[in-house]
């Protein structure tokens, strides 16, 4: 089997160099898996699929990270908003009186939150 390998020299000429290549020996190896190949298309061939594998894994590895960070970090949220609602009823038990944060109104009930302009929509007396 022969390669031939076009080069361009600096007059802009272009030659071409003739390789023998024996084709029991196979000079050209993959960087990613270290396959041996006997010209250099089939080994970028070899390296374009690798690649692409190891590309794929990778996109794997990292969603697969970002899930768990995810996960991680909605049971800090979870414990935090619990313990947010524990302090919210110590409050209202201890000092009878709703908890105001940034004009929202917290009280015992977790889902009773109101803002401001909630409040005075909803009776006149209160402002």
């Amino acid at each position: 089997m022969e390669i031939q390998v076009h080069h361009m020299e600096n007059n802009n000429k272009s030659t071409i160099d003739n390789y023998d290549v024996d084709d029991n020996e196979k000079k050209f190896e993959c960087a990613f898996c270290h396959r041996k190949y006997s010209t250099p298309i089939e080994r970028a061939e070899c390296e374009k699929r690798c690649y692409q594998k190891r590309k794929q894994i990778d996109n794997i590895r990292k969603e697969a990270a970002h899930q768990h960070m995810a996960n991680v970090d909605t049971q800090r949220i979870s414990k935090e908003y619990d313990q947010f609602i524990a302090d919210i009823k110590h409050h209202v038990d201890t000092y009878g009186e709703m908890v105001k944060i940034h004009g929202h109104y917290f009280s015992r009930d977790p889902d009773f939150d109101l803002s401001l302009l909630e409040l005075k929509n909803m009776s006149p007396f209160w402002f």
